[in-house]
């Protein structure tokens, strides 16, 4: 096959992304938001090397995210798992090789716990950030303020805690 995207969105879809869609190495995009998909996230959406936009949101996804996505780290744009039933820290994000080149990130609804760690921004061409709707605690880290590009960065109804840092201006 020569596929390099996937639009599944908004329909009536069940079970669970079969792993094989791992093997889509060429796809650029891969969309089943709006959907009634459940289970976990594969872990071999990691080997979608030119992968440019993950986006399962609103679907009953369970489980924390697999590390990986980081592979994901030298293409990956649009990361899109807001909606769901997600669980566990970011530590998909901080791991070895950083999303450098996301500018999307969209977690908001979920069950994401721990603390925002500020090695998120290491990816320096974010734009929006959605953390909202979860069970983040700890402070906001001052180093979302080195993250010129932001725009939006929402992160109602956590338990965060602490001053807002002043470099959020």
């Amino acid at each position: 096959l020569n596929l390099i995207g996937i639009s599944g969105a908004e329909n009536i879809f069940t079970g669970s992304i079969p792993s094989e869609v791992g093997l889509l190495t060429a796809l650029e995009f891969f969309e089943t938001f709006d959907n009634f998909m459940s289970g976990s996230i594969p872990s071999e959406l990691g080997n979608m090397s030119a992968l440019v936009e993950l986006i399962l949101s609103t679907n009953t996804h369970t489980g924390t995210v697999p590390s990986e996505l980081n592979k994901l780290g030298p293409t990956l744009v649009v990361l899109n798992l807001e909606r769901n039933s997600l669980t566990g820290s970011l530590s998909f994000l901080v791991e070895e090789s950083p999303l450098s080149e996301l500018v999307d990130l969209k977690l908001g609804t979920n069950n994401f716990g721990g603390t925002i760690p500020p090695s998120i921004a290491g990816s320096l061409k974010l734009t929006d950030i959605e953390l909202y709707e979860n069970a983040f605690t700890g402070p906001i880290p001052s180093e979302l303020g080195t993250l010129t590009s932001l725009t939006d960065l929402e992160i109602d109804i956590n338990r965060l805690e602490g001053p807002i840092p002043s470099d959020l201006n």
